[in-house]
């Protein structure tokens, strides 16, 4: 990627437990808007989701957390992209049905092997 112009800004901070069932999350991506005939979104879009279960698993076998749409959902494209409760990232973008589930990788149950390969 290449900026026009400099750009000062500070790393999120990670999550050391998964959020609560019922709460509300915020998620970004760049993924699909439409389900056919469409390519990546050209602007970074947010949704609104909503915390079902933290004991889903995600595209390699992790523990993940299931959210359900409240203003919108991830789709293709939007893989690896945060998920985050309380200012705090939470998870990364695995898989979603492009209709209503998605299912973030835990931040806290990989929380280990990030600061391992991260330092943070």
């Amino acid at each position: 990627m290449r900026l026009s112009s400099p750009v000062t800004t500070s790393t999120v901070s990670l999550a050391s437990t998964n959020p609560p069932i019922g709460s509300t999350n915020s998620i970004y991506g760049w993924g699909m808007t439409c389900y056919s005939g469409c390519s990546a979104s050209s602007q970074l879009k947010t949704a609104t989701v909503q915390v079902t279960s933290n004991s889903a698993t995600d595209a390699y076998g992790g523990q993940a957390i299931r959210s359900s749409r409240i203003s919108g959902n991830a789709w293709r494209g939007d893989s690896g992209g945060p998920q985050f409760y309380n200012g705090l990232q939470v998870g990364v973008a695995s898989t979603a049905d492009g209709v209503s589930i998605q299912n973030y990788g835990s931040v806290a149950f990989n929380r280990a092997w990030i600061t391992s390969v991260a330092g943070v």
